[in-house]
């Protein structure tokens, strides 16, 4: 299968400044591509780039090896779904999804199947006659994905089309537009600042950084094994632990916390050979134990100061005197933490990543 879309070396700047640095990416056929990073990241620059609304100052961007660098946007075979949805108020949703097949020279008569097929798989057909400010948000932004596949574009790019609804709607849809991805085969390319929607929704993710990108691969390899402390941080919840004299023996890392030492499954990690270095543990991946006999081997003692319930679980954070504060999140089925609590806490050998550097304090992942 041919890579649908390459990014080649594309640099933009504006002046001095530089919204992408060199980037290269290829994009597969058929793939749910995400571009996730913070704001004024490249993120949006990028996906302007692709459907020809920017020019990059150097570079190609090429769709099936064909470059398309300088083609104009009405000449890409591209939808397109913005955040605000852009639909025409005096136009009905039909006519709405009918618009661009109308500007392809398509007649009524012609164009009426492919607008009830795409009406049907969002399952709107029955609001065909409503006008846009008689629909709900979700039901907008139906019709406008609608009106992005109606005429079969080969790509769908997504400019974060559901930051502007609730958060319940917002996962409802989540779910509705994966489905819909498996079920066109069209690919996706889609802008978002959400960790959760990247990670619900990807088959890959290129997180973006200062117009650069600093990390590519699939939702569970970036979670599991960040490259950097801004990934590890950027994507969910992170404790990031100092660490010294770290030693590789074999199929393992062993390195001190304080006074203590510990272990860790190396598996295909590169290890940092120089400087500052942190243990990345996710929160889910402590588990808090009231007696250290019953703790495993990796194991830190600390003191329970802060607890939160999310419903579905606690967020309690412990401190420590070697590692700090430490978050941990406990399951429901698990006894309730309470504020002064001595407890351990313990993670298995294969748990954690060993980063270069240390995070600064404004990158604490559970701060405020």
């Amino acid at each position: 299968m041919k890579d649908a879309l390459s990014f080649e070396s594309v640099t933009k700047k504006y002046g001095e400044f530089t919204a992408l640095d060199n980037v290269s990416l290829d994009i597969k056929a058929g793939e749910f591509m995400t571009l996730l990073g913070p704001s004024g990241s490249g993120k949006t620059t990028m996906l302007m780039t692709i459907g020809g609304f920017v020019e990059p100052s150097a570079g190609h961007v090429t769709l099936d090896g064909q470059r398309i660098t300088h083609l104009p946007p009405e000449n890409r075979n591209f939808g397109l779904v913005f955040q605000g949805y852009a639909l025409f108020p005096h136009l009905t949703v039909w006519e709405n999804v009918f618009y661009p097949l109308r500007v392809r020279g398509m007649r009524k008569a012609e164009a009426e199947p492919k607008v009830r097929d795409v009406l049907d798989l969002i399952q709107l057909s029955h609001l065909a006659e409503r006008f846009p400010k008689q629909l709900s948000g979700g039901q907008q932004q139906r019709v406008a994905l609608a009106r992005a596949l109606v005429f079969s574009p080969e790509l769908l790019l997504l400019d974060e089309p559901l930051s502007a609804l609730d958060r319940a709607l917002r996962k409802d849809l989540q779910r509705e537009l994966k489905d819909l991805h498996e079920r066109v085969g069209t690919t996706f390319i889609y802008v978002t600042h959400d960790q959760e929607e990247a990670l619900s929704m990807s088959d890959r993710i290129a997180i973006l950084r200062d117009g650069q990108i600093e990390q590519l691969g699939t939702p569970s390899q970036l979670y599991e094994k960040p490259s950097s402390i801004f990934v590890a941080n950027f994507l969910g919840k992170s404790n990031f632990v100092p660490v010294d004299d770290l030693t590789v023996e074999g199929g393992e890392v062993r390195y001190s916390v304080g006074q203590d030492r510990f272990r860790l499954s190396r598996g295909d990690m590169s290890i940092p050979q120089s400087g500052e270095l942190s243990l990345a543990l996710r929160p889910e991946r402590l588990t808090l134990y009231a007696n250290h006999k019953d703790a495993p081997e990796n194991c830190i003692a600390g003191k329970v100061v802060k607890v939160t319930y999310f419903g579905q679980l606690y967020e309690a954070i412990v401190s420590t005197q070697a590692a700090g504060d430490l978050l941990v999140t406990v399951d429901l089925a698990q006894n309730e933490p309470r504020i002064g609590d001595q407890v351990w806490l313990g993670w298995a050998i294969d748990s954690g990543v060993i980063l270069a550097g240390r995070p600064v304090e404004s990158d604490d992942a559970y701060a405020g």
